[in-house]
């Protein structure tokens, strides 16, 4: 191939990462703008004029840079280790890829790996922060981590309880659909298949994906309430009319847990 064909293909992936990268973002700005709104709303059972298609629309018009911007810096390195897989097919391709070569490169691998899942993490609390404040990446950014750093005891144990209960959720799902297909392709395709197995592996799998897609969306919900709260005890410490009763409950008794 030529230098030109190459090159375009490249732009083309690293296009491929950050239009799927926004896409992402776009939804999770939306859905904290959702739920950010709900919490902010006394009566809470009077919260109807909270809609999808508003907050999309909001999203548009004024966080439509902080999205690009935060989906950029993750597609950056999703593409740098897309290169370095590339080049590290070469090396094994020409016979160069010895045992000091293959460390380094995992070693490489192993540190993007890292840095993206945490420029997903920061990413994903910044546009919480962003939905309820409306600042820019950066200043979004800051802000959320050092507001989990302040609460650190209770964000992690929120975290570990919610990422448990969405781990189960899956499971559940995964696990219903595949007993549910295979009893359904052996009543009424059982004489057709060769394998009736394989089949429910494959359903399972893609059961497995539509739950994580739609899970997703508690644990969006899960993190913008939790910051929502923390934001609204700094900013109500004598007490806020905004927290739910159940939240605040949970909450403390996990801070009399701490205690202990």
């Amino acid at each position: 191939y030529s230098d030109f064909v190459v090159y375009t293909f490249w732009f083309m992936v690293f296009v491929l990462f950050w239009t799927s990268e926004f896409i992402v973002a776009m939804g999770q700005i939306t859905l904290s703008i959702c739920f950010s709104k709900w919490y902010f709303t006394i009566e809470k059972n009077l919260s109807s004029h909270v809609s999808v298609l508003g907050t999309t629309c909001v999203t548009f018009c004024k966080h439509f840079g902080t999205a690009a911007f935060g989906s950029l810096l993750i597609a950056t390195i999703q593409w740098v280790r897309a290169i370095l897989l590339w080049f590290q097919k070469k090396l094994k391709q020409t016979g160069m890829d010895n045992a000091i070569t293959k460390a380094f490169m995992c070693c490489c691998q192993c540190c993007l790996y890292c840095l993206e899942r945490f420029m997903k993490f920061v990413s994903k609390n910044a546009y919480v922060q962003t939905a309820i404040f409306g600042y820019s990446f950066c200043k979004a950014a800051q802000e959320s981590f050092f507001l989990i750093l302040r609460n650190a005891a209770r964000t992690a144990a929120v975290g570990l309880v919610s990422e448990l209960s969405m781990i189960f959720c899956k499971l559940f799902v995964m696990a219903g659909t595949s007993v549910g297909s295979y009893v359904a392709l052996h009543e009424i395709y059982g004489n057709e298949l060769f394998s009736i197995t394989a089949v429910t592996g494959f359903i399972t799998v893609i059961a497995w994906f539509v739950a994580d897609m739609f899970v997703e969306v508690l644990g969006i919900a899960v993190v913008t309430i939790l910051q929502c709260f923390l934001a609204d005890e700094e900013m109500f410490p004598d007490g806020s009319y905004y927290v739910p009763k159940e939240l605040d409950d949970f909450l403390e008794q996990l801070d009399a847990y701490d205690e202990y």
